[in-house]
């Protein structure tokens, strides 16, 4: 993760900070106390569905969904982060188009 040279508050918390995954670019920031946290959700297409399902439960995620292959040529499953975040991690089936970096 990188943090723009602004990125730190004066408290310690983050203003601004980019994670990078792969050549996505992902904005983040704490939740100041005039913009409430509030969870999301997420669709990440993964090299192997699997393994960041199992890497993601033992990182502290609660299981939403078991990976599964879907009838539109995605295998995925779906935790939830210790903020309350849904996330899918999305893995292309073989023969299908990938977007996994």
């Amino acid at each position: 993760m990188e943090r723009d040279e602004n990125g730190m508050q004066v408290d310690g918390g983050i203003r601004h900070a980019t994670l990078r995954l792969g050549s996505s670019h992902l904005e983040l920031m704490e939740a100041p106390p005039d913009y409430p946290v509030g969870a999301g959700t997420f669709y990440m297409y993964v090299p192997d569905c699997d393994a960041a399902f199992a890497g993601a439960l033992s990182a502290g995620a609660q299981k939403h969904s078991d990976p599964a292959d879907q009838s539109y040529g995605d295998r995925h499953a779906s935790v939830t982060d210790l903020s309350g975040n849904v996330w899918y991690l999305a893995s292309k089936l073989a023969g299908q188009s990938s977007h996994a970096g």
